[in-house]
């Protein structure tokens, strides 16, 4: 497992890694400049008024937004086409050769996959850092700097969902699968602002049958809500990352072992 996973990461040496790599860098200073970190804090930006009206704690910053979705990008371009592209090539059937099963080839890249995201998006925030220091003279707390890094955990589920859709189509279809399906997430979580408009006996009966639907269409909102670093909410956030991706990473296992790589579309 821990072979494929370093497999998926050497693939960075490519030249079209290093060359994302530096515009993940490139997109680090440009949005350094957006606010400045008091500005953040106090949520009096737009983005940081919109993801918490009131802040009291350790927000998301602007800038960390954006290289979180900078990252999810790059992520749906690398990783969706893995394993259809081993698929298609014929190179799974000799990885599996090897004493490995599909569930722990599955597994191996998810982790590589999930190394990949966590590289942009801590090069992306290290360049916040740095510029901010460098050409403003400011510098983040250990607990505002750890918050931004919370957010690690909405790849969890992230990089299963790739995963999982990528074991169903081909390359291609599976990039566009993926950003429409997280599109789709992002407004399948706005239904709770719906139902609340309905009338009270309608709406419960109409809570009912939708959250059961929670697990496949995961709420990123909650990821950027305003919380203590250390408390109940980041280890409830936590349970959360790892259900979801439990089960879509379940889902991707019974779809691999039940695929006959010796046939090709």
């Amino acid at each position: 497992m821990l072979a494929i996973a370093e497999l998926t990461i050497k693939k960075m040496r490519q030249v079209a890694f290093f060359l994302l790599f530096l515009f993940a860098i490139l997109i680090g200073y440009c949005v350094a400049d957006m606010d400045t970190i008091a500005t953040q804090i106090t949520g009096e930006s737009i983005l940081s008024h919109l993801i918490n009206e009131k802040s009291v704690n350790q927000p998301v910053l602007t800038s960390t937004f954006c290289a979180f979705f900078v990252s999810l990008l790059f992520a749906c371009f690398s990783g969706a086409a893995e394993i259809p592209r081993e698929i298609s090539s014929g190179q799974i059937q000799l990885l599996l050769t090897k004493p490995l099963s599909r569930t722990a080839y599955m597994f191996g890249k998810y982790l590589g996959i999930l190394v990949i995201c966590l590289v942009f998006f801590t090069a992306t925030e290290i360049t916040v850092f740095l510029t901010q220091y460098f050409s403003m003279g400011e510098t983040y707390s250990f607990s505002l700097i750890f918050r931004q890094f919370q957010l690690i955990l909405a790849y969890l589920p992230f990089v299963a969902i790739i995963v999982a859709l990528s074991c169903f189509v081909g390359d291609i279809a599976a990039i566009i699968i993926t950003v429409v399906y997280i599109l789709f997430s992002m407004l399948f979580n706005m239904i709770p602002i719906i139902i609340a408009m309905l009338p009270r006996g309608v709406a419960g009966e109409v809570e009912n049958y939708i959250y059961v639907l929670y697990y496949f269409f995961p709420n990123f909102i909650f990821y950027f809500i305003d919380y203590r670093v250390w408390g109940l909410v980041s280890v409830s956030l936590l349970i959360y990352s790892l259900s979801i991706a439990g089960l879509f990473l379940l889902i991707a296992s019974y779809r691999l072992n039940h695929m006959d790589f010796s046939k090709k579309d």
